[in-house]
C-alpha cells in the first residue's frame, strides 16, 4: 500500500464459490480514520467494462448480435446529442472499443 499510495484496500479470496476469506487495510477515509473494512463501499469504476464486453463477444460468437450493425440496431430509442456524430454509424464494436466518437459525459447530455 505504501509503495503505490493506496490509502485503503479490500481484499477477498473466493474458493468453490464461497468467500472464505475477507479483510480491510488502511483507511476508507483517511482524514476522519474511518477503517477500510468488508463492507466499505466503493464506486464501481471501470469494472464492469471488461464484464459487458465479453457478454457482447459470447452473444457475437452465438451469432445473436452483430458487432459491426449500428447499435441501433438493438436499441432502437437511443438518442445522444452527439456533438456530430452520425449515431446510424455508431456500431456495436464502435461502443465498446471506444471509439465511437460518442462524448464521454454521455449522462450530462443524453436527451429525455
Amino acid at each position: 500500500m505504501a509503495e503505490h499510495g493506496l490509502v485503503g484496500v479490500g481484499v477477498g479470496m473466493v474458493a468453490d464459490g464461497e468467500i472464505v476469506w475477507r479483510e480491510g487495510f488502511g483507511y476508507a477515509d483517511l482524514a476522519n480514520e474511518t477503517p477500510f473494512t468488508p463492507r466499505t463501499s466503493l464506486p464501481i469504476g471501470s469494472v464492469t467494462k471488461p464484464l459487458t464486453v465479453l457478454g457482447v463477444m459470447q452473444l457475437h460468437e452465438r451469432g445473436l448480435i452483430d458487432i459491426d450493425q449500428p447499435l441501433s440496431c438493438y436499441l432502437p430509442e437511443f438518442s445522444i446529442r452527439s456533438r456530430g456524430v452520425d449515431l446510424n454509424r455508431v456500431t456495436v464494436r464502435s461502443v465498446v472499443a471506444h471509439t465511437s466518437g460518442l462524448p464521454h459525459d454521455i449522462f450530462l447530455n443524453a436527451s429525455e
